[in-house]
């Protein structure tokens, strides 16, 4: 499982234990209230002391623990500080609550004091725990993000001092860039100078930058790393305090002590609607293949009848943050179709670095009928079940088109996963040119939302059924 759909997870797991705590502080001061009256404690509420806790932990909690970019329990913020604060103003909100329904209970002494303490109490424990087991999993190499650091100075040994000494980050340095060579001062690889940064970039597989040049004397090139960052939709962090730049989201945190300004390029696939994506893709990609098995039965033994072995095709196709894996067809081309590429070069009809052509010689007449249906597409589902692609993103290319790209700003369609479908299929599918293609995958990206997914999922079946723009 990737590092995101792992964080996504632990972020839901940490939302459940946050309401499991409140649920258990309140049961504590009400039995403090009423001693003696067990497990039934609950039944001391009604539904106006309900709705009362139920507002008070959404005013306290819910807009830090809910927000997109979920809960960050590796971060340097004053936990006891702000768990303290968070207890007062919770204990305000169920005190103004309480007087205004008349609620006994939820004014008594004993259920504030049992309650206040108790609420406080678990969230440190709960967050020592947790930090705990993060600190265990990264330090055997589990949950690790992979980080090149641009920059050889003052703040760049910081940063890596940080990640060195607060193992509970989760980075694992692949080395720096920068046109000074630090030599063992920075006990980091140099990967080359700052004109090898893009090609860095392109054949890394890493998932964040850090960027820590000093602002004054190198503002051009800092513009021009966070520029190729952008561009390809890798996060990177800006280690200074200047912010503004223009680019789609930006967020300011603090990391190891260091004001740093994060910029990610695609839109917010995180918190609560990310993991509803993950948890959509997985279990609706296991039902679509038991629905399925019929036809993918049926179709595999006609694959066989009419073309022999193999029955699925498997092609390298660059995914989400470049890294590639095999994506799974069944068969619709003659044996030897990849040999015959170069000699149909010339008859591609798409512009751009993609090959389609609309009467392939090479498709035979089953692969037509499975290409016209996107039955051939099926198998992917096991893509989606493996964590390499989802139902809905940009479709996956080829390494052959990756590698003709002659614009920056396409790479940034690899800061989302690879899907089955996407907006210009359910748009006029091979009927629209590479523009519009590209326009509508990089739409998508800086876009994204679980009802655009829904949309795209339900027009898709339109498509697919009337067997618009099939190739």
């Amino acid at each position: 499982m990737h590092i995101h759909a792992r964080r996504q997870i632990l972020t839901i797991l940490h939302q459940a234990v946050e309401v499991m705590i409140f649920a258990l502080a309140s049961g504590l001061g009400l039995m403090v209230h009423q001693p003696g009256i067990g497990l039934s404690v609950f039944s001391l509420l009604g539904p106006s002391d309900v709705a009362v806790l139920a507002v008070a932990f959404g005013v306290a909690i819910g807009p830090k623990l809910w927000a997109p970019q979920g809960p960050r329990v590796e971060r340097d913020a004053s936990v006891l500080q702000e768990y303290f604060q968070a207890t007062l103003v919770t204990c305000a909100t169920v005190v103004l609550g309480a007087l205004m329904i008349e609620s006994q209970a939820l004014l008594s002494r004993g259920f504030l004091i049992v309650f206040g303490t108790s609420f406080f109490a678990l969230r440190v424990v709960t967050r020592l725990v947790l930090r705990q087991l993060l600190v265990a999993l990264r330090r055997r190499g589990h949950n690790l993000r992979q980080v090149v650091i641009v920059g050889s100075g003052i703040r760049a040994s910081q940063v890596i001092r940080a990640i060195d000494e607060r193992s509970e980050y989760g980075y694992s340095i692949l080395g720096y860039v920068d046109d000074e060579f630090a030599g063992s001062m920075l006990h980091a690889r140099h990967l080359g100078t700052l004109k090898h940064l893009q090609e860095v970039l392109d054949n890394e597989q890493l998932d964040e930058v850090f960027l820590t040049l000093p602002m004054r004397s190198h503002y051009d090139a800092m513009l021009h790393a966070a520029a190729l960052c952008e561009e390809r939709g890798i996060p990177v962090h800006i280690v200074t305090n200047l912010f503004g730049l223009e680019v789609a989201h930006t967020s300011a945190h603090q990391f190891g002590g260091l004001p740093i300004c994060s910029l990610v390029s695609s839109g917010s696939m995180t918190g609560l609607p990310y993991l509803c994506k993950l948890i959509i893709d997985r279990v609706g990609a296991a039902l679509l293949l038991v629905m399925f098995s019929p036809i993918l039965l049926a179709t595999a033994i006609a694959v066989f009848a009419t073309m022999g072995r193999p029955i699925f095709y498997t092609h390298p196709r660059v995914g989400f943050h470049r890294r590639v894996f095999e994506c799974l067809k069944f068969r619709t081309m003659e044996r030897g179709a990849d040999q015959r590429m170069a000699e149909l070069e010339p008859r591609n009809e798409m512009s751009g670095p993609v090959f389609k052509m609309q009467d392939d010689p090479r498709v035979t007449a089953l692969g037509r009928y499975l290409r016209r249906f996107s039955i051939d597409e099926l198998p992917q589902l096991v893509n989606v079940l493996k964590g390499e692609m989802s139902l809905v993103g940009p479709r996956p290319l080829p390494l052959r088109d990756v590698e003709r790209f002659d614009r920056a700003d396409l790479n940034r369609r690899f800061s989302v996963w690879p899907g089955i479908t996407c907006s210009w299929q359910v748009s006029g599918r091979n009927e629209l040119d590479f523009e519009d293609w590209i326009r509508l995958d990089l739409e998508y990206v800086d876009s994204w939302s679980l009802w655009k997914d829904f949309k795209i999922l339900m027009r898709t079946v339109i498509a697919v059924l009337g067997g618009r723009g099939a190739h």
